[in-house]
């Protein structure tokens, strides 16, 4: 399958509008999630002056879309086109484990993190349960979803089973 840019980028976006819905729900369910990616990703901005959840918002989305570009790459490399959503999920396994690893040098690389919010350590580690699960099924349904809606809009729904 040939990288399409452009289904790959709105496929990445569609999961990551998938992942923010499932922690929003999360929190709503008030089960103790501490884990807020816009606020953690808006932070590194605020000593700007800018509003830290809204645009950690809309980076997510921003870089769910990149992501979304690099998983089409990866597709096409392995010569991906069936089982999509088996894909989906080997990638948010591999996605899971980069985004877990970034996620244990955020203090280093952003120092101002640590001051501004609780450090979530390496796959949220440090916030325990339930944040170290859902940081696993938040990636998990992001390949999922984005597998799914770049099979459909890039070559039509055979194949996708």
């Amino acid at each position: 399958m040939p990288v399409l840019f452009g289904p790959a980028f709105a496929a990445g976006v569609a999961g990551g509008v998938v992942m923010t819905a499932m922690l929003v729900m999360v929190k709503l369910a008030n089960v103790g999630l501490q884990m807020d990616m816009h606020r953690t990703w808006g932070a590194m901005f605020r000593m700007y002056g800018t509003s830290g959840w809204l645009l950690g918002l809309v980076m997510h989305l921003v870089l769910s879309g990149v992501v979304g570009v690099l998983y089409a790459v990866g597709f096409s490399i392995l010569g991906v086109r069936d089982q999509l959503w088996l894909w989906g999920l080997i990638g948010g396994l591999i996605h899971w484990a980069v985004a877990g690893m970034f996620m244990g040098m955020l203090d280093v690389m952003h120092p101002e993190i640590p001051e501004r919010e609780p450090d979530p350590g390496a796959f949220a580690l440090k916030f325990g349960m339930p944040d170290a699960p859902a940081f696993l099924v938040d990636h998990l349904a992001y390949g999922v979803v984005f597998a799914l809606v770049y099979g459909a809009l890039s070559a039509g729904t055979a194949g996708l089973y």
